[in-house]
């Protein structure tokens, strides 16, 4: 598969956040937002579907979180090997920023 061209590329980018708009504004009732679902699926390479869908989960709890409105229950242990995987995580969508951010100005 070759890589999206730079159209292809703000196509996905327009979708995504028109989809993620719609979530916003519809509390995340996903299915208020299914035709948007389908215009972003359809705009975008499967694996950019994907990380974006991380994403946003991660933008989400990042916000909640700094927000001091994330708190785990006293039942909820969170092992350290999940907490190692989201500091991998957010390393991960720091170098895909910096690498969006270089094949934005190309």
């Amino acid at each position: 598969m070759a890589a999206p061209t730079r159209r292809e590329r703000q196509v996905c980018w327009g979708a995504r956040d028109r989809y993620w708009r719609c979530l916003d504004e519809n509390a995340e009732d996903a299915a208020r937002c299914r035709a948007l679902r389908s215009s972003f699926e359809d705009s975008c390479p499967a694996q950019w579907i994907k990380y974006f869908d991380i994403r946003r989960d991660y933008l989400k709890f990042k916000e909640k979180f700094e927000a001091g409105e994330f708190e785990p229950s006293n039942q909820l242990q969170i092992p350290r090997l999940f907490l190692n995987f989201l500091q991998g995580l957010k390393r991960f969508f720091l170098l895909i920023q910096r690498c969006c951010a270089a094949s934005r100005t190309a």
